[in-house]
């Protein structure tokens, strides 16, 4: 029987007459990766704050490893933060700033020195025990907060975008040491991002918010391959999926998308929307799923389209190829390296129907 790492339930924050976040639930098993993604402004950093008691909900409940901390202050919920800006104590050495938060505990002395030494082991940090912050580049100073984090040993670290002052080479590293530490320590951890590639790697769960509110709540794959709407599905991914406007019929007993490809309309028959639906419609493709076109005819299935080439993106294995459907629509696919394409040129592709999301236009919701 699994244990509840953290659960949230019903929580809602405003200030003022502004609702920033609203009727907020998760449910994380103990020792789960739980990232919290969504564009600036969302409500993820804030509900990381009443996570952390930094903030007071208006309503709701936070419970870490099945004991209640919504009315707690922060030192008695038993969680660990790590900040975007590091909050290391300038005047103390690295040693110093690891133990810090185990000197406010009251450990014994020979205790915390060698939880110290243990963390700093650990992250790799020894040479630095006696350096003070500004001696330090940002990875070693992230390691440092990751460290004074990992040193009290709590139910649940929370991350508020801890890399995102770093450059793209030292945030690839950190991220991959991140995950290392998680499964080694096996520790609920709640992480803040606006980057979804950091969703995507590094959580077992994602929720993905806007406006306040969890737009969906699941693993990575369901995410990235099912997502619950417009939002989800051009927020996940990157390059970002193509969204096509289409119409739904009803053509002889079958469902099937009609799109507009250079002022002609094809067909698209489909078979896992509900039967009778009809209207207007979003077609979701990634680029994965836009693949150039091999043989006379495309694979069962399939939608075959023509389209003049507007854009190459090389990225050494793989070539982006963006063409151009007329009535200011595009559509990327994804190409092998060395791809032959060229700007200007019609090209042939193969719509797949794996991986296509249908979402209703009005409403922004799947469909399929």
């Amino acid at each position: 029987m699994t244990t509840t790492g953290l659960r949230i339930t019903g929580l809602s924050k405003g200030f003022g007459n502004q609702a920033v976040l609203q009727h907020i639930a998760l449910d994380i098993d103990e020792g789960e990766f739980l990232i919290l993604v969504g564009p600036s402004g969302c409500g993820k950093s804030t509900l990381l704050n009443l996570i952390a008691g930094l903030e007071q909900a208006d309503v709701g409940e936070i419970h870490i490893a099945g004991r209640r901390v919504d009315g707690l202050s922060p030192k008695d919920r038993d969680i660990a933060m790590v900040f975007q800006n590091y909050a290391l104590y300038p005047n103390m050495t690295v040693a110093q700033n690891l133990g810090f938060g185990l000197e406010m505990q009251r450990w014994p002395r020979a205790e915390r020195e060698a939880r110290v030494l243990e963390v700093a082991e650990m992250l790799q940090i020894v040479p630095l025990l006696t350096r003070r912050p500004a001696q330090l580049s940002g990875g070693q100073r992230q390691r440092v907060a990751m460290g004074r984090a990992l040193a009290r040993r709590p139910k649940v670290f929370l991350f508020d975008e801890p890399l995102s002052n770093l450059d793209a080479k030292l945030r690839a590293e950190m991220r991959a040491e991140i995950k290392l530490l998680h499964q080694r320590l096996r520790t609920t951890a709640v992480y803040v991002t606006h980057d979804q590639v950091e969703a995507m790697t590094l959580g077992h769960k994602i929720a993905v918010m806007n406006n306040g509110q969890i737009q969906q709540f699941g693993t990575p794959e369901k995410i990235y391959h099912r997502p619950a709407n417009v939002f989800v599905a051009g927020f996940m991914g990157s390059p970002a999926i193509n969204l096509l406007p289409a119409q739904w019929l009803q053509l002889d007993g079958r469902a099937v998308l009609r799109l507009a490809i250079q002022g002609v309309t094809q067909d698209w028959p489909v078979q896992d929307l509900a039967p009778g639906g009809r209207g207007a419609v979003t077609l979701g493709l990634r680029p994965e799923n836009v693949c150039p076109a091999e043989g006379e005819a495309p694979p069962l299935g399939a939608l075959r389209v023509i389209a003049p080439v507007l854009l190459i993106e090389p990225t050494g294995a793989e070539t982006y190829v963006v063409v151009d459907l007329g009535g200011g629509q595009r559509l990327c696919a994804r190409c092998a390296g060395g791809s032959r394409a060229r700007v200007g040129v019609p090209l042939a592709l193969d719509l797949l129907p794996e991986g296509r999301s249908v979402f209703d236009a009005k409403s922004g919701l799947r469909l399929n």
